[in-house]
């Protein structure tokens, strides 16, 4: 008889009273996986009581005497040392309290899986729990926290700490899950060995999300748009998304179509640099910089949208761009890693070389200038998210390696 998964999931936590975790796609994960039949448990800095929310027992963050600190952190100071190096005082003090916390969780609720999201210092966290209580360890990656772009200094594995800390991890884990290819091979890499990896395509929720409940041109008019063509792009503005490319490459079409307009929504540190360099490039006025849109209103913007565009240096697997497939929206993308699991090349969706603004550009234009391509595009998007985007298979699958792991204690 297989065992019930009961497990101890660790991840950043949410501010906000009404969520759970700080990555809304982490705590649907986590609901989806209780609903299948996990007991799931965590704990919170932020939680002051205990609480269930969407079927995830959460415990409030406890503060322990200095007494008790002091000997967990003799008993097991081999392994907090490397956070002395770090950490100062105040958040070794609170990361101890963490793992007491955790520790007494693992023995009050019969925990026999801990699943970890993120490497570092998620991941750190759940491999030092590994190492004291014996109990079997799922690392889930998603690409920041493994890949790197020396160049931009992109990625945390170029802090030497971080890597030593990400390398325990990686190497204590009982099961590693990938959401790509591209993640898959870094994390082999690192381990000298792809045993015990797992490739688990991701999936999205696709309720509501094709469904165009007003026309084009009624949504057009509500966002303020008056151009006959939209290009959307879903985008942190930092260096790893490369977003200079995409007002390079915007130029040139904007320099052969007069209405088409470039809508991009994400929020970050470069947004005043690229405001300046769409002044330099004369292209300001066509460009409408959203910041931070939330989930439930990017669907009126991929509804509107001719052409979805990702300039990125370094992919895990880019949730937008499911959303705007599973819309129905032609894509450009570059060949930047994990991307590439998620779409058919030729069929919806382009891909260029990372930096080309000039093929970018030539891939946007024989889409915009083909209505007949852009259309077929279209329905191959909406066929291809219908068969290969299902959260419903991505939750059985995980549920498998936790039954799987579980089954090992």
């Amino acid at each position: 008889m297989k065992k019930k998964p009961v497990v101890l999931a660790i991840f950043p936590p949410a501010k906000e009273e009404d969520k759970i975790a700080r990555h809304p796609i982490v705590e649907e994960e986590l609901a989806a996986l209780g609903k299948q039949g996990a007991k799931i448990f965590a704990c919170s800095y932020y939680v002051t009581e205990k609480k269930q929310q969407r079927g995830i027992v959460v415990f409030p963050f406890r503060k322990h005497s200095f007494g008790r600190i002091a000997a967990f952190g003799l008993k097991n100071f081999s392994q907090l040392f490397h956070y002395l190096l770090k950490l100062r005082l105040r958040q070794l003090y609170r990361l101890v309290n963490f793992y007491l916390t955790c520790q007494e969780i693992i023995h009050q609720e019969g925990i026999n899986l801990i699943h970890s999201y993120f490497l570092y210092p998620e991941g750190t966290g759940g491999g030092f729990l590994k190492k004291l209580h014996g109990v079997p360890l799922i690392h889930s990656l998603r690409g920041v926290d493994i890949a790197a772009v020396e160049s931009i200094q992109y990625g945390n594995q170029l802090d030497p700490l971080f890597r030593r800390n990400s390398d325990f991890s990686l190497n204590v884990a009982d099961r590693i899950i990938a959401n790509s290819n591209y993640i898959k091979g870094l994390a082999a890499e690192r381990r000298n060995s792809d045993e015990n990896i797992v490739m688990i395509k991701k999936g999205i929720i696709l309720d509501g999300l094709g469904d165009r409940k007003e026309p084009r041109e009624v949504l057009k008019k509500k966002l303020g748009i008056k151009e006959q063509f939209i290009i959307l792009a879903v985008s942190g503005l930092v260096k790893v998304k490369d977003n200079p490319t995409l007002l390079r490459a915007f130029r040139q079409v904007r320099n052969r179509l007069d209405s088409v307009r470039l809508v991009l929504c994400g929020k970050g540190p470069e947004k005043e640099e690229l405001i300046q360099l769409a002044r330099a490039l004369d292209i300001e006025d066509s460009i409408s910089f959203m910041d931070y849109v939330p989930r439930e209103q990017l669907s009126d913007y991929y509804a509107i949208s001719d052409v979805y565009l990702s300039t990125s240096l370094s992919e895990g697997a880019q949730n937008s761009l499911l959303e705007a497939i599973a819309m129905g929206v032609p894509s450009v993308i570059t060949n930047s890693g994990g991307n590439l699991d998620y779409i058919e090349e030729n069929g919806n969706a382009f891909v260029v070389n990372i930096g080309d603004d000039n093929a970018l550009a030539q891939k946007v234009l024989s889409i915009l200038d083909n209505p007949t391509l852009r259309q077929k595009m279209s329905e191959h998007a909406l066929r291809f998210a219908a068969n290969n985007y299902s959260f419903d298979d991505y939750i059985k699958n995980v549920y498998k390696v936790y039954e799987e792991v579980a089954a090992f204690e």
